[in-house]
């Protein structure tokens, strides 16, 4: 069932015989499919086939020799055989382990009931080049989004309906935050990412930005400014790890889509045993927080740094390019507010109202309070 916001609900184990459940997605050799997505894992760990089955239509293709998250191998077939890592009811794992052009494991996963595509690498020697995933889509010069700091940008120039400046301007590494999207008016892929700080498109250059390329690189690691910048050799570290995810779309580019997508999965549910005798909390379900626009994300949620005393810190993020004015709702009501800077000191007080608190946003704003609810 569904899990309350910043909360939790719970299941209660049973010993018994359960109902027999089939698998979540059938293998055959190098090959795996379930109810969204037939999907060819190569020895190297590229996946050369990817075909979206409720869209009836291949994402993948080779871009300048390069296919999906391939790390440069100049061999698909360079590898181990692929194996079946897990296989369940709810997941099934490929995995593909090979050293062209470097020593690297690949874990490919798929699920009974969702859209999601899990990809987990790991590169397990030392470099010192230049290392990206490729992530070369069957798209017809799609228009790229990527969440920044604080902002979804649209990687185009200015003068041709995007967020970057025409001159004075350095468009070959672009910020990679929580995803990137590359999208045609009515078809997309969402692209989740946890580890990599930096992509590029196609093979834009400092002073030029390919903006229709349907191929991403994320910079794995190297030095991309030359020898004497940066960390040398990556310094001697000799593991590492990138996690990505990814879901299609039959539908234009959704911002708030995208970016819960990539939050779902870089913030998975946690499960544990419930312990003690007090009945401190609800024995079933229980939620700290709400909102009542969902286009308004909560973005953190921590103890002051003064100390519980004075409160929690909420940082909300209105994802809409358009003003609104959601309310906050806490499980216990809330007796006192600020508005506050994003670190932490106040800045205006504001009046809650039966318990609950309106606060107006601007378009695309992050705001930052300090919330004190009745003990």
């Amino acid at each position: 069932g569904n899990i309350p916001s910043v909360g939790y609900k719970v299941f209660e184990i049973q010993p018994g015989t359960p109902a027999r459940r089939g698998l979540a997605a059938q293998v055959k050799g190098e090959t795996i499919q379930n109810l969204h997505y037939l999907l060819r894992l190569r020895k190297s760990g590229v996946i050369s086939d990817l075909f979206d089955l409720r869209a009836r239509r291949a994402v993948v293709q080779s871009v300048d020799g390069r296919a999906f998250n391939d790390l440069g191998s100049r061999d698909l077939d360079a590898g181990s055989p692929v194996s079946v890592e897990n296989r369940g009811p709810v997941s099934v794992t490929l995995k593909a382990v090979s050293n062209d052009p470097i020593a690297h494991t690949v874990r490919v996963t798929l699920f009974a009931n969702s859209p999601r595509i899990e990809i987990e690498d790991h590169i397990q020697a030392n470099f010192a080049d230049v290392k990206t995933w490729a992530f070369s889509l069957n798209l017809k010069a799609p228009t790229t989004h990527h969440e920044e700091l604080g902002a979804i940008l649209t990687a185009k120039k200015e003068t041709r309906g995007g967020h970057y400046a025409s001159q004075n301007a350095r468009y070959d590494w672009l910020t990679f935050n929580h995803f990137a999207d590359l999208s045609e008016p009515n078809y997309g892929v969402t692209l989740s990412n946890q580890d990599c700080s930096f992509f590029k498109l196609g093979q834009s250059s400092p002073d030029s930005l390919w903006e229709t390329s349907p191929q991403l690189s994320a910079l794995a690691g190297g030095q991309v400014d030359g020898p004497k910048l940066g960390i040398l050799a990556q310094n001697g570290a000799t593991d590492f790890r990138y996690q990505f995810a990814l879901t299609t779309h039959r539908t234009a580019f959704d911002e708030l889509a995208a970016l819960r997508f990539s939050l779902e999965h870089q913030n998975p549910l946690v499960t544990g045993a419930v312990t003690g005798a007090a009945d401190r909390y609800p024995a079933v379900t229980h939620s700290l927080l709400q909102i009542s626009d969902k286009n308004v994300v909560l973005w953190s949620l921590k103890p002051s740094e003064d100390g519980i005393g004075q409160g929690l810190i909420a940082r909300f993020w209105n994802v809409k390019n358009s003003a609104l004015t959601p309310t906050i709702q806490m499980a216990q009501p809330i007796r006192r507010a600020w508005q506050t800077t994003h670190l932490e000191r106040n800045e205006q007080g504001l009046n809650p109202v039966n318990g609950t608190l309106g606060i107006p946003f601007a378009p695309s704003q992050l705001n930052t309070y300090r919330l004190q609810v009745q003990p």
